[in-house]
């Protein structure tokens, strides 16, 4: 949540339902011990990320969270946001100092499941999307991201750099024991870093 603060602004209202067993349960009963649902409709809350995901605060786009402990403190999260984003998180040490274990972010690619290896998994089919210099009030969280992400699978319609448009680009990016290895493969750009 701190880490999308400076992208998200204003006031919406939200509905929860909290749904926790009655009666006895036996020690090693496998049922959740509660189940937490949230959701809004984000009027009021504008998001400053680039299409699909962004919106202004006139604008309604759903927003559904189901928690779900999982064994051992840890907590699972299913998140749908619009029509267009999915996820799949699991996340150790709720609700003292909640970190990301494993999880798989969609974005226009279908519907999330929370994959068996560590880290972060992105796969987005972006229609647009222009990349924007880094203000102060982003580049302190620009780099958090990058520490939980294992692999990233772009596929986007039109990359926006400068003045510069790119169609047809497919973004990997990969964790090495190094650090993360991206490459840009389109029709006017490629590379590797």
């Amino acid at each position: 949540a701190t880490a999308l603060a400076p992208y998200v602004s204003g006031k919406s209202a939200w509905e929860a339902v909290l749904t926790t067993p009655t009666g006895h349960r036996e020690p090693r009963d496998a049922a959740p011990r509660f189940a937490l649902d949230v959701h809004s409709d984000l009027r009021g809350v504008a998001v400053q990320l680039p299409e699909p995901l962004g919106k202004t605060a006139t604008q309604i786009r759903p927003l559904r969270i189901k928690l779900r402990p999982h064994p051992s403190e840890a907590l699972g999260l299913a998140l749908e946001y619009g029509e267009e984003a999915r996820a799949a998180l699991e996340l150790a040490d709720f609700p003292h100092d909640p970190r990301l274990v494993r999880g798989e972010l969609r974005i226009n690619a279908g519907a999330a499941k929370l994959p068996d290896a560590p880290g972060l998994a992105v796969i987005a089919r972006l229609p647009r999307w222009e990349l924007t210099a880094p203000t102060a009030k982003t580049s302190e969280n620009a780099a958090r991201p990058w520490r939980v992400l294992r692999n990233l699978d772009a596929r986007i319609g039109e990359l926006i750099i400068g003045r510069q448009i790119f169609p047809g680009v497919t973004l990997n990016a990969t964790r090495q024991d190094s650090g993360i290895q991206i490459e840009v493969n389109g029709e006017a750009l490629a590379g590797r870093v």
